[in-house]
């Protein structure tokens, strides 16, 4: 199942320092595992027009679009800013309670 995969995935992650590299690779799993689990087109997408696919996708629901699309965001911010003296978003961990 897709959140088998995803789960395996993400577990060597875990203890990788969350740097721009880490937070590519771990929203782009969380994408994938979204894509399988909701049968959602295989196409690559913007963080915006994902979060807007997501958003009209009935079995995804408002809940989980919303923290999703809030963790890719913050994921981006983080990914594209200078690195900031702010704590982990602990990536993995969210990642894993979003499947």
């Amino acid at each position: 199942p897709p959140e088998v995969l995803a789960r395996k995935a993400l577990e060597p992650f875990g203890q990788r320092p969350e740097n721009g590299a880490l937070l590519s690779q771990v929203s782009q799993m969380l994408r994938h595992y979204m894509s399988a689990a909701f049968n959602l087109p295989p196409i690559e997408l913007t963080t915006t027009e994902f979060c807007r696919a997501i958003a009209g996708h009935e079995q995804v629901g408002a809940d989980l679009s919303v923290a999703l699309s809030e963790f890719l965001l913050k994921c981006d911010q983080r990914k594209f800013s200078p690195p900031p003296p702010a704590p982990p978003l602990s990536a993995v961990a969210q990642a894993l309670k979003l499947i």
